[in-house]
């Protein structure tokens, strides 16, 4: 997990979050697996991760986003959770990532949670 001190806002929001604001966020890069073995393991965590892209994007996230004004980096006025899922998972895909093969989750602070996986968006609010 990576964690990133950034702040936001979200423009058209109605409430706190439309202004200026900092979290730290947790982004994990979640790789699909299609089956166990005969241990019941998809991948021993101990070689998690063990695709280059992968630490690719780690450096990308520490050096571009950390300790950022995201709407600045990413030039967008509703800069939210699942924006930001959306985007860190382009950016995979720029490093050599393949469509399908994993999922981007990003932790708001404390709080909310956004699984992005290229096609639809999983929320929860921890």
């Amino acid at each position: 997990m990576v964690k990133i001190d950034s702040a936001h806002s979200i423009e058209k929001y109605i409430g706190k979050c439309h202004r200026l604001h900092g979290h730290t966020w947790k982004i994990l890069i979640l790789e699909k697996f299609d089956k166990l073995d005969d241990r019941n393991i998809a991948r021993d965590y101990k070689e998690l991760p063990k695709e280059q892209w992968v630490w690719s994007i780690v450096k990308w996230l520490d050096e571009e986003l950390d300790h950022k004004y995201l709407n600045e980096v990413f030039n967008e006025p509703n800069l939210t959770s699942e924006f930001l899922a959306r985007e860190i998972w382009k950016k995979c895909l720029e490093f050599g990532a393949q469509p399908g093969e994993f999922s981007v989750l990003v932790q708001e602070g404390d709080g909310g949670v956004c699984v992005y996986d290229g096609d639809k968006w999983w929320l929860g609010k921890i």
